[in-house]
């Protein structure tokens, strides 16, 4: 009679898991997600395709329309892993639409998974509620199209944007330029930094503009991983990514209303 195996430990507990949607283009944020999670918390991805332009800035008016071309495709590829909650990577995508648009992507994304859903537009107000900013320097690698959009969203939400800036599509790889980004819109009579997009590199150095800038930042991935760790229950304290992440632990979160952010996980 053979013997029966002694049981083995599982060498890689999951606490929790959430799915993120990632446009096609994007190089970063699965990276930063990575980073920033904890060993124990696993990250499942899937890839938006974005088929009427390469780039999702080319035209902001037309992705408005076509927004939600390729994220039911991936929502869908998404669920068969049953994470406890998605998040829908894609700064542009969730405000170009305004507070409607942003909560249908939110709807259509929870209908598919039957999960909790967090878009980084959402993750990003919240954010700025939570540390109590209410007027911010932003700094993006989007058109002026795309600016405009996000400028008018945040101050629908109650928000005053006193200075925006850009840099080139093409320098959002250089965390130098993300930080030189930050410091130019460091300007009197704001109380914090945003820095949008989930296809910039940002949220590495956000903790050093903190440090260097005295205010919090704010950064569309590190604001996206903090949402949906505290949705998730998940509140230990995460440091070298800014104030955000290191300070709130589990203290009560300031949520926006979109549907998905204040769900608990399944």
């Amino acid at each position: 009679m053979k013997a029966v195996p002694e049981p083995v430990a599982d060498q890689n507990p999951c606490r929790a898991s959430m799915g993120i949607l990632v446009p096609v283009v994007n190089s970063v944020a699965e990276i930063d997600f990575h980073a920033m999670v904890p060993d124990d918390v696993r990250v499942y991805t899937a890839r938006i395709q974005n088929r009427e332009a390469e780039s999702i800035f080319d035209s902001a008016t037309e992705h408005n329309r076509k927004k939600l071309d390729g994220v039911a495709e991936a929502a869908e590829r998404i669920r068969h892993v049953r994470p406890d909650l998605v998040a829908f990577c894609c700064t542009s995508k969730s405000f170009i639409g305004g507070r409607d648009g942003n909560a249908e992507v939110t709807s259509a994304i929870a209908d598919i998974t039957g999960t909790a859903v967090i878009t980084a537009t959402s993750a990003i107000l919240s954010a700025l509620l939570t540390l109590g900013a209410t007027t911010v320097g932003l700094g993006t690698p989007y058109l002026s199209q795309a600016n405009e959009k996000l400028m008018e969203y945040l101050e629908l939400e109650g928000f005053t944007v006193k200075v925006a800036k850009s840099i080139p599509w093409s320098d959002r790889y250089s965390p130098l330029a993300a930080y030189r980004l930050g410091q130019s819109v460091n300007q009197p009579g704001i109380d914090a930094i945003l820095l949008s997009c989930t296809n910039f590199r940002a949220a590495e150095i956000a903790g050093l503009l903190e440090a260097d800038a005295g205010l919090p930042v704010v950064t569309s991935n590190q604001a996206t991983v903090w949402a949906c760790l505290r949705t998730l229950g998940i509140g230990e304290r995460i440091h070298g990514y800014g104030r955000l992440l290191e300070e709130d632990g589990l203290r009560k979160t300031r949520d926006i209303g979109v549907a998905g952010i204040d769900q608990p996980p399944r």
